[in-house]
């Protein structure tokens, strides 16, 4: 169960590295990127939110959830498992769950479109 925590972190850290690259993108872009630069932009964080989402979306994602013993109702996993990882498996596990219920396509598309506003 251990190996299946970490390797579920390792996917999650992932999630958090691209989420903070589409984060600095968007101040970039706030700040002091150029007008004519937009178009670019918007497609550069669609692409970084649709990562992001295909990621946290996978099919290894929800496996490791289920073998951790995530469910609807039990989201904080296995009562084998301490208090500080059953808070990040619930963590996790609402995430995926929100997640899962959009589409990648319906995700770009509204990242590239706020982007454009």
């Amino acid at each position: 169960m251990k190996e299946r925590m970490e390797k579920l972190k390792g996917l999650t850290r992932e999630v958090m590295v691209l989420s903070n690259v589409g984060a600095a993108l968007g101040w970039d872009q706030e700040t002091c990127m150029p007008e004519a630069g937009i178009q670019e932009r918007s497609e550069q964080i669609g692409l970084i939110q649709g990562l992001v989402h295909k990621r946290m979306t996978s099919d290894e994602v929800g496996s490791l959830l289920e073998d951790l013993g995530c469910s609807a109702d039990v989201p904080g996993g296995a009562e084998g498992l301490d208090a500080l990882s059953r808070s990040y498996l619930r963590a996790a596990f609402r995430e995926y769950s929100r997640a899962v219920k959009l589409p990648e396509r319906l995700v770009t598309d509204r990242a590239r479109t706020a982007s454009l506003a």
